[in-house]
């Protein structure tokens, strides 16, 4: 004897595929009604503080050491609460777009989005820099022959040479030592008079501009800051071969390695002040760059 058994789908059995359905949809319409409850003007504080919140939680997210797996969310999140409560009562009235998307969570999504990117980009102009910094200490390992050993970087997870690290170091310690994380956080406050909240910006002039601009400031500061101590290395390696052209019996190869390192660490020696202030040159202009190139690409 065989039963068999009929049910008829209802709207919550249907597949096993998961659906965002009613959970998601009661959860948006009751923020939607929290913010159509508040008052207008209390409302419009809120989205904007919101948004202000996303701007530097994009900076904290792409900011090499503030950014880095090794330190905890939770303190990435009080800190940019903590910054954006500071900077809100500063703040130039907000873009028509916050007026007229304020009151619709899907657009507070979209707006917040932007403000995020916005932020990313100050924090990727600095990592852009610390990666120019560490492609000159690993092409400068190459050259002197320094490169043998890679030890990993416990911020990034990367390999590298002790050399790239040594620099990326020193950077970091520019960064800190010089308050220019402080600069860096009043730059982003100032980007809000000419890259106002909600404001429009034209994303693919944005990405043009990012490679043109930035990448190329990013490659010529890395070569200032590699380029004497190379040529010093390069030299040494011109003046091994003379003397093993014309003294065959010299066993160039033998004393040459570690010939190369020492003319190579002491050169970096003698340039290390010159390299310490053009860091600093360099984080400063890495970070105006990315402010101007965010107002140029400014949406009408």
């Amino acid at each position: 004897c065989f039963c068999c058994f009929f049910f008829q789908a209802e709207d919550g059995i249907r597949d096993l595929v998961r659906s965002r359905g009613l959970g998601d949809v009661y959860k948006r319409q009751s923020l939607d009604a929290l913010i159509l409850a508040l008052p207008a003007d209390a409302a419009l504080k809120l989205v904007v503080f919101a948004l202000v919140l996303a701007r530097f939680a994009g900076v904290l997210a792409a900011t090499p050491f503030f950014g880095a797996g090794a330190v905890p969310a939770r303190a990435k999140a009080w800190a940019a609460m903590l910054l954006a409560l500071c900077v809100l009562p500063l703040l130039p009235p907000p873009a028509e777009t916050v007026l007229a998307w304020s009151r619709r969570l899907p657009g507070i999504a979209v707006l917040a989005a932007s403000e995020f990117a916005i932020g990313y980009i100050f924090g990727l102009a600095v990592d852009l820099f610390f990666a120019a910094v560490q492609w000159a200490g690993q092409a400068l390992a190459q050259q002197a022959g320094l490169s043998l050993g890679a030890i990993l970087d416990p911020l990034s997870g990367a390999g590298g040479s002790a050399l790239a690290e040594f620099k990326y170091l020193i950077a970091l310690g520019v960064f800190l030592g010089a308050n220019l994380h402080l600069e860096l956080v009043a730059v982003v406050g100032q980007s809000f008079n000419s890259v106002p909240v909600g404001a429009t910006l034209q994303w693919d002039r944005v990405g043009e501009q990012l490679v043109l601009g930035l990448g190329s400031t990013m490659w010529q500061l890395g070569l200032r800051i590699v380029l004497p101590a190379m040529l010093g290395v390069l030299l040494v390696t011109v003046g091994l071969a003379f003397v093993s052209r014309a003294v065959p019996e010299i066993n160039v190869f033998l004393f040459g390695f570690g010939l190369q390192a020492l003319v190579c660490l002491w050169l970096l020696y003698l340039a290390l002040p010159f390299v310490v202030d053009l860091m600093r040159e360099g984080i400063e202009r890495m970070l105006w760059d990315a402010r101007g190139l965010l107002a140029y690409t400014r949406g009408g």
